[in-house]
C-alpha cells in the first residue's frame, strides 16, 4: 500500500489511507463481519449493504473530499482493514465540520479509535480550513462517549432525538473540539 495517495501514521502499527475504489471489497466484508457490533449506533449499517453499496459510499466521500465538503479515512492496523474516521457536514463559511468513526468489535477498546480521532483532528487542524469539530454520540454509546472524552472534546450538552438510527431517533451527547484548545493541548 505505499502507492497510497495520502497515509497519516497513527504509530507503528495503525495508519489512516485515503480511500481508494479498491477498498471497498473489503469495507464491505469487514462490515458485514461486524454488523452486530456496528448495527445498534450506525444507521447504515444493515444487511441489504453490497459491494456496490460500498463503492459509491466511497465515490461520494472522495467527491465531497474534491469539494471541500467531507473526507474519510479507512483505518488499518499491521495493514488489516478496522474501521472508518471521517468529516461530514463541512460548513466551509462557519469552518466547522462533524466527526464520525467506526471500528471493528476484535480493536474496541484497545484506545486505537482515540489514538486515530487524534490523528484526524491532526489532519483536519493542520491541513484544513476547519475551526470546530463537533461530535455526536448517542447518549446508550458508552464506548463513543469516552472517546470523545479521551480525545480532549468537550462535552456541550445533550440534545434530545438528535440522531436517527434504524428508524428511532435517538438523544445524542454533542462535544466540541475548537483549534485554539487542540493548539493549546499538543503544546
Amino acid at each position: 500500500m505505499s502507492d497510497l495517495l495520502l497515509k497519516l501514521e497513527v504509530d507503528d502499527h495503525i495508519y489512516l489511507a485515503q480511500p481508494e475504489m479498491y477498498m471497498a471489497e473489503e469495507l464491505y466484508h469487514v462490515i458485514q463481519d461486524n454488523m452486530m457490533h456496528l448495527k445498534p449506533f450506525l444507521d447504515f449499517i444493515d444487511e441489504s449493504v453490497s459491494i456496490k453499496d460500498e463503492e459509491n459510499y466511497l465515490r461520494m466521500m472522495l467527491r465531497l473530499q474534491a469539494e471541500g465538503k467531507g473526507r474519510v479515512f479507512i483505518i488499518y492496523y499491521d495493514n488489516q482493514l478496522i474501521g472508518t474516521v471521517d468529516i461530514h457536514n463541512v460548513n466551509t463559511h462557519f469552518q466547522r465540520a462533524e466527526v464520525g468513526y467506526w471500528i471493528t468489535q476484535a480493536f474496541s477498546g484497545k484506545n486505537i479509535i482515540t489514538r486515530c480521532l487524534k490523528a484526524m483532528c491532526d489532519f483536519v487542524f493542520t491541513h484544513l480550513n476547519i475551526n470546530k469539530l463537533m461530535l455526536f454520540a448517542e447518549v446508550d454509546n458508552t464506548a463513543s462517549n469516552k472517546v470523545a472524552t479521551k480525545a480532549h472534546f468537550q462535552y456541550v450538552g445533550q440534545l434530545r432525538e438528535h440522531l436517527l438510527t434504524h428508524g428511532h431517533f435517538k438523544d445524542a451527547n454533542q462535544y466540541e473540539l475548537l483549534k485554539a484548545d487542540y493548539y493549546k493541548m499538543t503544546k
